[in-house]
């Protein structure tokens, strides 16, 4: 028999969808219980507990109701006993809904010890959240089959439902300052006991290592300068320099292709000119340079994304992944207000109040990362109305900005520079404008936009603590 008549046909079935798990069935009856006596029978677990629960925390009606009249009293500064809880139910007519007088009686003769109901309070949380997430993936799985149109809203809304459920507070948001001094103390012992540059990134510009104590994990940097002054060839300055040392760098490119950078970096290590590059106007002797470039920037542990079209969502997703088992890691924005809103149906006042958001969510990843983020960010043209160089005020679209960044930078042209003609190099200024761990002031730069790199010069002039 010929092996084709072997060969059985398989139709192509539907894909089978999972049964959708109900939420309701996660529940935690006598976590409810011990809270909700808890916050009956003590003023100082209701301060604690009520700000941070929700009515959605509670599975069981009547304990839904009896949260709703606790929290009412509370926030009424009522004194709660078992007859003006029984009062204050009988009068809004949720006395039933409560469960009746009995049951309510019973919880307040109850004699749990107050001291379970902490560890009741986190299963009851832990439930909770279980069941929003389970809610959100059965949403999401049942708009997954239906094709969304717009598949990058979808993805995004998705990111904001799963990080909604995990960042959810904590009962305790505050801690004493004892526990404060305890971290401060242990990070300077460890920052003592190993290496500085196995803890921090530098940016290779002594001076300015010098001034901001290298880049650290959790800040957010930002760098500031109006059109053609060079911030783009800074940072991917920077971030060469960062990645000679071993640190894993991401640069998200919304301005420039991925080509286009490769094009700098190269021209920014063989010392050719950027323009002969582009026009393949590259003299015989410089093709060594260019070959001893390209195989020596591949040994450096640098991810671009060059989508041009990014919400801060995808950032987030996007350097979570590049992130990944690094041991010190830099992500670097090319630029911050050309970042998509975020894409989830929220309505914005207006474009820079949204700008506020998007800076306060990369100041909020760079803490997530454990990495410093670096991002440019255009001036607005008052910049160049006001003599001296750029202000926290020049920053364009937000006020926010100046706020959630750790340090500011600012480029900008050298009014007394002399430009040297046969090299085309200019002198800049890079001022540190704003530092949250040390000094402020100017530094003199050198830029040679031929070959797109910069140098430090020094020091500008004494520089100032603020």
């Amino acid at each position: 028999m010929h092996p084709v008549s072997k060969m059985v046909r398989v139709m192509p079935t539907e894909p089978k969808i999972a049964e959708t798990q109900s939420a309701s069935t996660i529940v935690a009856p006598r976590q409810e219980t011990i809270v909700l006596t808890a916050c009956m029978r003590s003023k100082d677990v209701r301060e604690d507990v009520l700000p941070m629960l929700l009515e959605d925390d509670f599975v069981k009606s009547d304990h839904r109701a009896l949260f709703r009249a606790i929290r009412a009293m509370h926030e009424a500064n009522y004194p709660i006993d078992d007859v003006s809880l029984l009062d204050y139910l009988r009068s809004n007519r949720e006395l039933d809904a409560a469960g009746g007088e009995q049951a309510v009686e019973r919880m307040f003769e109850s004699d749990m010890p107050l001291l379970s109901w902490q560890t009741a309070y986190d299963e009851l949380i832990d439930a909770s959240r279980r069941r929003s997430l389970v809610t959100a993936m059965n949403e999401i799985e049942a708009e997954a089959y239906e094709t969304p149109t717009d598949m990058k809203a979808f993805v995004s809304k998705v990111e904001g439902s799963i990080a909604q459920v995990a960042e959810r507070r904590d009962m305790r948001p505050y801690r004493h300052i004892s526990s404060f001094l305890t971290a401060a103390v242990d990070e300077a012992r460890d920052l003592d006991s190993v290496p500085l540059d196995s803890t921090v990134v530098n940016t290779g510009f002594a001076t300015l290592d010098e001034m901001l104590a290298g880049l650290r994990a959790g800040q957010l940097i930002v760098v500031g300068a109006r059109p053609a002054v060079g911030k783009t060839s800074f940072a991917l300055t920077l971030a060469l320099n960062a990645a000679r040392q071993g640190v894993k760098v991401g640069i998200f490119s919304l301005e420039m292709s991925g080509k286009e950078l490769a094009q700098r970096i190269i021209c920014a290590e063989s010392g050719v000119s950027i323009s002969h590059f582009r026009m393949g106007a590259i003299p015989k002797a410089s093709w060594d340079a260019i070959a001893a470039a390209c195989c020596d920037i591949p040994g450096n542990d640098i991810e671009i994304d060059d989508k041009a079209s990014v919400t801060i969502g995808d950032i987030r997703a996007t350097a979570a992944r590049m992130m990944r088992g690094a041991e010190r890691g830099l992500i670097v924005i090319d630029y911050l207000q050309l970042i998509s809103s975020v894409s989830d149906g929220t309505k914005y006042q207006n474009r820079a109040v949204e700008v506020g958001e998007i800076s306060r969510r990369l100041k909020v990843l760079a803490k997530e990362l454990g990495v410093p983020v670096v991002t440019l960010a255009q001036l607005s043209r008052q910049a160049e109305s006001h003599p001296g160089t750029p202000r926290l005020a020049d920053l364009r679209e937000s006020g926010s900005i100046e706020q959630d960044a750790d340090t500011v930078l600012f480029l900008s042209r050298d009014p007394d520079e002399i430009q040297d003609e046969k090299s085309g190099s200019r002198q800049v200024i890079l001022s540190v404008a704003k530092n949250r761990s040390g000094p402020t002031g100017d530094i003199d730069m050198l830029f040679v936009p031929t070959s797109t790199k910069f140098y430090e010069v020094g020091p500008r002039k004494e520089t100032r603590d603020d």
